[in-house]
């Protein structure tokens, strides 16, 4: 049963949303609504379409039908200069951080803002440090190189380049992978800090369930190209879904199709 909770006065509405790629069908009918100031994650399966879902709202990949609607306006019709200014209202936190091995910290944070040129380099630098400083990073790391960090020091400077334009839409997916559960708690209750300090709206992947949990004002979950579940995070164990109920409680029974492994 497919079932989406639709609220009064949402950021972000993903109307119908298709995608495929040959005869893979792997979004065939999004329907998701995030309030303004909301988190939200999203959880499911491996390839159930997390990351591409992201991807489509960006508009990183063309989908094949439907509307994402960012306050009531089509992002797919936006060309030129709006296209631009769209992309500036976002951040994005790419799985494994995604930093330039051939920049320092600094220089990956301030990265987008570098490459449109004619910056004030001291002052780029400066608003660089500010938001290391955010994270929980001490200024002295903006001189590293990526290789330098440890993997939860990445996560971070990640996060702080997702953050560097104060985003009112702010995109991460899997923001703890990799980190051990006390680091993923950081990171999880830093995320929710910087979402509310910048009154932004965001959405996450997260295939940690205590950290969902944790993360998310809401969770939706993605099975079969839909959206089988909507709810309040505080609701997903006992959501009384039963595909939820089988993924949140990692049973090997149940309907979701597990792959057979060879004995």
């Amino acid at each position: 049963m497919e079932f989406s909770i639709m609220t009064d006065t949402p950021f972000l509405e993903v109307r119908g949303l298709k995608k495929s790629f040959a005869d893979n069908h792997v979004l065939t009918d999004i329907n998701l609504s995030v309030a303004e100031g909301q988190s939200m994650v999203l959880i499911g399966t491996s390839g159930s379409g997390k990351t591409l879902l992201l991807k489509c709202l960006l508009g990183l990949v063309p989908m094949d039908a439907g509307e994402v609607l960012i306050q009531g306006e089509d992002t797919a019709r936006l060309r030129g200069d709006d296209r631009d200014a769209f992309i500036a209202r976002t951040g994005m936190l790419f799985q494994r951080s995604g930093l330039f091995d051939s920049l320092t910290t600094w220089e990956n944070i301030a990265f987008r803002t570098l490459q449109a040129g004619n910056a004030d380099i001291d002052k780029l630098k400066s608003a660089a440090i500010d938001k290391l400083v955010m994270v929980g990073l001490d200024p002295h790391v903006a001189d590293l190189s990526p290789a330098e960090l440890s993997g939860g020091m990445q996560k971070r400077v990640g996060i702080a380049r997702a953050i560097f334009g104060n985003p009112e839409f702010l995109l991460l997916d899997e923001p703890t992978a990799g980190l051990d559960p006390i680091m993923s708690n950081v990171i999880n209750d830093l995320v929710l800090d910087l979402v509310r300090e910048l009154d932004c709206t965001a959405i996450s992947i997260d295939s940690d369930m205590a950290g969902a949990e944790r993360l998310g004002d809401r969770v939706a979950m993605l099975h079969d190209g839909k959206v089988i579940w909507d709810g309040p995070a505080d609701k997903m164990t006992k959501s009384e879904n039963k595909f939820v109920d089988q993924f949140v409680h990692s049973r090997a029974e149940g309907p979701i199709d597990m792959p057979v492994v060879a004995s």
